[in-house]
């Protein structure tokens, strides 16, 4: 959606189609009786929260809260990085259509990054990052390591496809844990 000579226009040609899929460990919602986060906010609570936890039960107290999409080398700076901002940013600051802008404000094209909505949206990521690992390129979201995981679809293809799903597995291969709801369910 944009504005050109006066006219509200419409247009869509799909190039690429990134964008982020959020996951979330309903089992440790559960068993610690916390709801599904609506908010960035929440999702940032719950992160805190589950970081540090032994969430696979492997009697290590050393999980992540959140597990992004990084590339491999990547680190801070990746590309993904701004998308994951982005992503935040736009909830915060375009709310109203096109009638508010976006990257800049609509009549003085002053670049909105020093808008109160973009700072929180760093903040939002910098606190996810620091109570989290990479979810993609290691084994830390099967294995049952990542509360919530939050990254392009191609990264969940292998846990979705994977019939044995999230698990954790000895060194003969054997499941020895899959998180579980407590009626008994695998999840």
């Amino acid at each position: 959606e944009y504005r050109k000579d006066g006219q509200t226009n419409i247009d869509f040609l799909m190039y690429d189609g990134d964008f982020f899929v959020p996951i979330i460990r309903l089992d440790l919602l559960e068993k610690y009786n916390k709801p599904l986060p609506n908010t960035w906010e929440e999702v940032v609570e719950l992160a805190v929260f589950f970081h540090g936890r032994d969430l696979n039960d492997d009697g290590n107290e050393d999980d992540f809260g959140f597990c992004h999409f990084p590339r491999q080398g990547a680190g801070y700076w990746d590309w993904w990085w701004p998308e994951a901002v982005y992503s935040t940013w736009a909830t915060f600051d375009q709310t109203q259509g096109i009638g508010e802008g976006f990257f800049f404000d609509s009549e003085t094209m002053s670049p909105r990054t020093s808008d109160p909505g973009f700072k929180k949206a760093a903040e939002i990521w910098k606190t996810l990052w620091e109570h989290g690992a990479d979810g993609c390129i290691t084994d830390n979201f099967i294995s049952g390591r990542c509360a919530i995981g939050f990254s392009p679809p191609g990264c969940w293809k292998g846990i979705f496809l994977n019939p044995d799903g999230v698990h954790r597995k000895d060194a003969n291969g054997t499941i020895v844990w899959q998180p579980r709801l407590k009626s008994g369910d695998v999840v």
